[in-house]
Formats: C-alpha cells, structure tokens, sequence
C-alpha cells in the first residue's frame, strides 16, 4: 500500500500539445490541425504556464511528466527539451524520473527519436492502433503496418522503456479473428521486449465522423456480449504472455508501469498545462479541480492579453474527491484502500460507499474486500461502470 501521507505531496505533470498533422475520425480529444505553428510563442506560453503552476505548488515532488495531445511527436525537441529543464528546475525530482512521449509512427524517424531522447524523453508511446492495413485505413491513422514494425524497430534501439497502443472491438472483428492479429501482434512484442501494452476497445464519441457514419449505419461494432469476450480473450492472451493486468486497459512486464497514469489513478495530484489540460492539486489542505481554456486560439489570446494564467479552479469537497479516487481506484487491479478514502474525505466510509451493497457483490464475486482494501474481480471487470454506481453514494 502507498504511503498517503507521502503521496500528498507529490505530483505528475500532463503537458497537452493539441496539434496533429490529421484527424482521426473516432478521435474525440482536443486535437487540431494546424499547419503554421509558432514555436516561440508556444516554447513561452508553456514555460510561463509552467512557473505559474510552480508558484501555486512550490513544495511538492515531480514524480513523472506526459506529453499528450494531439501528437506530441510531430513537436520541436528543443520545445520538449525547454519544457522538461524548465519542470526539473522547478520541483524537486528523482534523478530518473519518468517522462513519456505519446508518438504516432507517421511522425517518427531514428533522428528525431535520438532527439527527443536527448531532449530528457525516457519512455515512448506509440499509437500503433492496428497492424492490418485495412482497419488502419478504416481508423483514419496515416501510417501502414510496415510503417508501424519499422518505428517500433527503431524506437528500441534508442528507448529502453516501449509502450504500444492497440484498438479493437472493431467491425468484423470476433473471437477467431482477434486472437489472431493479438497473436501476431506478440510475436513483435515479444521480439523487442516490449514491457507494456495498452489495449482500448472502439468507443463511438459525440461530435466525431464515426459518430455520423455510424448513426448512419455505414458500418456497425460487436455488440455488449460479443465485446465482453473480446475483453476477456485480451486478458487471457496478454496474461499468457507474461504480461499483468494492472489497470481495466493496461499491461505490463516485471511491473514497468506508466508511473504518470498510475499516480492519476490513485488519487493522486496532478497538474496540467497546455490548451484544454486539467488537473487535481492539493493546495492548503483543500482539492481544487483546474481547467485551462480548451481552445488553442483561446489559450493564445488570454497570454497576448496578459492574462495567460488564467485558470478556471473549482474547490472539490473533500467528499467529492474521495469519490473520483474510488472511481479511479477500482480500475486498477491493486484496488482502493478504504482508509485512505476516509482520510481525504474526513468522514466515515459509510458515507462515501455503500457498504452493503459491497458485501453483497463480495458475495456474487464481483468485489473483494481484504484488508480494507476494495478491489474489483475478473467478474466484475465485465460490469466495472455498473458495480461503480452501485457502490458509489
């Protein structure tokens, strides 16, 4: 178990660089497509949106530092480079700390890798999706398989710490078909050594081209039972595979954990800059929840109008935030402990968890409770959102 009163005291950063060179059609995120970007303006809003967030939180650790976006690749090193010195300068930090780099392969070559490494980046996400042409054509992605082997290739030799991103739950897909294109996507993994892996099932998003399409009827997605076991065949061959499940989509080898995400997931604090970032901090013994304006040109016109740290901050009843730490927490395999909860919510457990509805999903075998701590079953996995509502007063 952590030490929470340790962990009060630390944070992650999540910088948002909200820029690709095309938009996918199921992407919901806030991503634009901007061909004349001015990286002196962006290298000093990021850094003054940096030192603001440092004044807010002078004495807390940096434990990790994400680039997301968007696609964070296609930026200038020396933009990254600027950003992680000027993090580093900033907050106490451990000598290796991690920093993580979301990568699409169409952005990539060995030079820029070799930059970006030199630039502090020390673990590298690469948005692969899929390894069969058709559904990268489907996806909107603007790289081939080939592309995507040959980055992956690439990115070991300079990268000791690999992360790779798979998409499923796509048209046509079924049990047979999956298994396969997992099975073949480990014998790649396996060659490199990669030790994580991150696998999403498509989900259909408001305000998207897939949205449209598929209202439409152009193309249709394995139902509610087909997905489950696709979900539990994932699990399966990835846990076959020597890796663990240690979030709802996320895997591993010999614990190489994405620190960044994990730290998020347990309640922890973290900060975010860049158009749209959001974060939790800590600040006099309060949970504040913090926005920055969505919008690029946004962003832009409130630091021409020296007003660039402007930040929406909400104050969270400590309640509230007991809550998002459970929703948080149950994802993970590791569970929530309760008496942290009690703890950052000074009130009694009964109050932020039902308690009987617990023992009765214990019970069923949905839950465990051992120990204080509350975690969900290979069962519960299945119904995770519904067991949450249950749960959560």
């Amino acid at each position: 178990m952590i030490c929470f009163e340790d962990f009060k005291n630390e944070i992650v950063l999540y910088v948002h660089w909200p820029f690709c060179i095309s938009k996918c059609p199921y992407c919901d995120f806030n991503s634009h497509v901007e061909k004349n970007i001015d990286y002196t303006f962006w290298k000093n809003a990021f850094l003054s949106n940096l030192d603001y967030e440092f004044q807010r939180l002078p004495g807390v650790k940096l434990k990790a530092i994400f680039f997301g976006g968007g696609t964070p690749s296609i930026m200038k090193p020396e933009l990254i480079k600027s950003i992680i010195r000027r993090a580093k300068n900033n907050w106490v930090h451990e000598s290796e700390m991690e920093v993580t780099m979301e990568a699409n392969p169409s952005s990539l070559c060995s030079n820029v890798m070799r930059q970006f490494k030199d630039a502090g980046v020390n673990r590298f996400s690469i948005g692969v999706q899929s390894f069969d042409d058709k559904e990268l054509t489907f996806l909107g992605r603007n790289h081939s398989s080939i592309d995507a082997k040959e980055v992956i290739f690439k990115a070991r030799e300079i990268f000791n710490r690999i992360s790779i991103d798979l998409i499923y739950s796509l048209p046509n897909h079924n049990k047979k078909s999956w298994n396969k294109k997992l099975l073949n996507a480990f014998e790649l993994l396996n060659q490199i050594e990669c030790n994580h892996l991150s696998c999403y099932q498509l989900t259909i998003e408001d305000n998207t081209p897939f949205k449209i399409d598929y209202d439409k009827g152009v193309f249709k997605l394995p139902d509610d039972d087909l997905s489950s076991e696709l979900y539990t065949l994932t699990n399966e061959v990835i846990t076959l595979h020597g890796m663990e499940q240690y979030e709802v989509s996320n895997y591993s080898r010999y614990k190489d954990y994405c620190n960044h995400n994990l730290h998020i997931w347990r309640g922890g604090s973290y900060v975010g800059i860049g158009p749209g970032a959001h974060g939790r901090i800590l600040k006099n013994k309060q949970y504040y929840a913090t926005f920055k304006p969505k919008s690029p040109r946004a962003w832009v016109n409130k630091f021409n109008e020296n007003n660039f740290f402007y930040s929406k901050d909400y104050l969270i009843p400590s309640k509230i935030r007991a809550q998002e730490i459970l929703i948080l927490g149950m994802r993970l395999n590791e569970g929530v402990n309760l008496n942290n909860l009690c703890e950052v919510s000074e009130t009694q457990i009964s109050k932020i968890i039902n308690m009987k509805k617990v023992n009765e999903l214990k019970d069923n075998g949905y839950v465990n409770l051992n120990d204080n701590n509350l975690h969900i079953t290979s069962k519960g996995l299945l119904v995770l959102n519904n067991i949450i509502s249950q749960i959560v007063i």
